[in-house]
Formats: C-alpha cells, structure tokens, sequence
C-alpha cells in the first residue's frame, strides 16, 4: 500500500510512479556546486567542511509539460515565448539531445535562476490515463522538458519562478509533471498555485511523503520517505515502524523537519 502526502494539509494520495523521461545531461556551474547557504549556521562538519544535513551538490530537478497540439513544439516559438513572458530577449544556445527521441534542445539563462535552465522536446511516451489527473494531459501527443539545478538556499523561490515562466509562457499545456517526485499538476492547479495574483513560493512543493505498508490496519507498521530534498542539497528523510494510526502525525512531523533543514 503506498501513499503520498501532499504537504502538510492532510491530505493523501495514491500515486504511481511512472518512469522519468530521458533528460539532457546538465551539469551545475564548477564555482557553485554544493555551495552552502549564507546562513547555514555552525552545526557539526564532517572533514571534508560539509554540514551534518548538508550533501556535496544538489541533484538535478526536471519538469515535464504536456503539448496539446498535433504539431510538434518548435524551438524558435518556445524562445521566443520565454523572453515574451520575461520582459526581454532572453541568452538562449541550441545544444545536441542527448537522445534520439527528442527533437531539439535549448539552454538558456533565466532571470532570478542561477543556473543555466535546459528546454527540450519529445514525443510523449505512452500512459496509462488512470495515472494521470487529467484527460487532456494524457491525450498530449508531445511533451516539453525543462531540467536545471535549483540553487541551494533559493530552491523554493526559484522553483516558483520555473513553474510559474513555464505555464505563463507556454499557456496551453495542459499539465505538468515534476519528475523529482512524479507529482502531476493540472492546469487549473497551475493557474491557482503559480499564476494568480496572489500566488506565492510554497517550499512544499519541493517534495512529496510517501508512505508504505504491508496491509491495511492501524497497527501495520508503515515507512515514510520523501523524495525531493535532495535537489535541495539536503539528504531525504525516513521514518520507519510507524504505527498506520499515526500516519498522518508522522507525516506532519517530516514536513516540519523538512522545512527547518530548508
């Protein structure tokens, strides 16, 4: 039985994990991998300067958006779409996919993202409709990609400003799919988390809890593991031999650790 919490507003899921789509190779600038935030403190450091809660480099975070359009999704309209919703021209180069399937790939620098930010496009691999949240997203003949290294210390902030450049851009995806944590976004979830006036960075939306047990009753001893801290450049968290009857207690306590380790 496995169950995924959706921050910690008490809500669960059941979510299957489909397979990540083939991703371009990026790697993070050599001056700032595994940086630590300017307010990290004074914890306890390992030898070789590293926080207890800290690992050497964050891991990369992609995103998946589903193309509507029976025509494949063309580069020059995709840049062109980005430095529309930036304001200005945007630094875009062409670079060689690193696979077959895909049809061509931009990097790009994006304002207010240190890192340098990779577009793509493919075909959109077959799906099993009862996966995905929303029938428009499975009927999607094509997918565009977006990978980069969110920043350790602005991961929230810059996480926001991704999602909300991908989905104000390219309005007419139809959802998205953070690879990170297979979490799937609907259009009207997108509007409402990253295109209303009022819309905010919400750092939960960096990863997701998932919980597993072998049966169902409230003493079945349950393990909780998150998926997504990593791309933080801080480790997952587990908890193990949770009575289910305090499922949701655990859950909460592993988001109010994960947030103090951001």
């Amino acid at each position: 039985v496995g169950t995924v919490f959706g921050g910690s507003h008490g809500r669960a899921r059941l979510l299957p994990r489909p397979p990540g789509p083939t991703m371009p190779a990026l790697q993070p600038p050599e001056d700032d991998a595994g940086d630590a935030p300017e307010d990290a403190g004074d914890g306890p450091r390992a030898a070789d300067g590293l926080e207890t809660w800290e690992l050497p480099a964050s891991v990369a975070s992609a995103w998946v958006g589903f193309w509507p359009h029976k025509e494949a999704p063309d580069a020059d309209e995709v840049r062109r779409a980005l430095g529309t919703w930036v304001g200005r021209e945007i630094d875009a180069g062409s670079a060689d996919p690193d696979d077959e399937d895909m049809l061509w790939t931009l990097i790009v620098r994006i304002p207010g993202v240190v890192s340098p930010v990779a577009f793509w496009a493919q075909k959109a691999l077959p799906a099993d409709p009862q996966q995905l949240p929303d029938a428009a997203m499975a009927a999607s003949p094509w997918v565009i990609g977006m990978q980069t290294h969110l920043e350790v210390g602005e991961a929230a902030d810059e996480y926001f400003h991704l999602m909300a450049l991908l989905t104000g851009a390219l309005p007419e995806l139809t959802g998205v799919m953070d690879v990170a944590h297979a979490r799937r976004w609907t259009r009207r979830e997108l509007d409402e988390q990253f295109q209303a006036a009022d819309a905010v960075p919400n750092e939960e939306h960096l990863w997701t809890i998932t919980a597993v047990a072998a049966r169902e009753d409230d003493e079945a001893p349950m393990m909780f593991f998150t998926t997504g801290l990593s791309r933080c450049g801080v480790p997952e968290l587990e908890m193990l031999e949770v009575p289910a009857r305090h499922a949701q207690a655990a859950a909460i306590l592993i988001n109010h650790v994960a947030s103090l380790l951001l």
